[in-house]
């Protein structure tokens, strides 16, 4: 039996509870990670020595297209697309205080990533119009892991 092509992929915004499917598969999905390391100089040494301070915060990257058709009720390309920007916004509350803007990303069983939302990029397809508007955009988001906890390398490779 083919597996089926479809998997479930939704980001959730921590502040007001949200939960954003995520209708189309990505065109892309990417993680990057650094490791950072500072150079010391030594006296009479022709190289400097190099030593491990920390390791950066994952960072995903999700790209896909969208078309008005294919969004869940309730959503038109607009509204959708305003879900997804709010992500990068806190929340203020009557007193002043502030709400950072955390989201929890999920695709499938291969991704789940809780963190702050850096970017999202929207990139409207003009080919089409539809009762003067644009029904199409390309739009892209980055989301960088915030942890709890500093995990080590058998812990990473072992899918924590």
């Amino acid at each position: 039996m083919e597996s089926p092509r479809y998997f479930s992929a939704y980001i959730v915004s921590l502040v007001t509870g949200e939960t954003i499917p995520l209708v189309t598969a990505p065109e892309s999905l990417g993680e990057s990670i650094s490791a950072n390391y500072n150079e010391q100089d030594i006296l009479a040494r022709s190289a400097p020595m190099i030593a491990y301070t920390s390791t950066g915060a994952r960072k995903v990257t999700v790209s896909m297209k969208l078309h008005e058709d294919v969004l869940p009720s309730g959503y038109n390309i607009n509204s959708y697309i305003n879900s997804l920007k709010s992500l990068v916004y806190p929340e203020y509350s009557g007193s002043g205080n502030l709400t950072p803007p955390s989201a929890k990303l999920m695709m499938g069983t291969s991704l789940n990533v809780i963190g702050v939302v850096n970017s999202v990029e929207v990139n409207w397809i003009t080919d089409v119009y539809r009762d003067n508007r644009i029904p199409m955009a390309s739009v892209s988001l980055t989301i960088t892991e915030t942890r709890q906890s500093c995990p080590g390398a058998t812990t990473i490779k072992n899918g924590g």
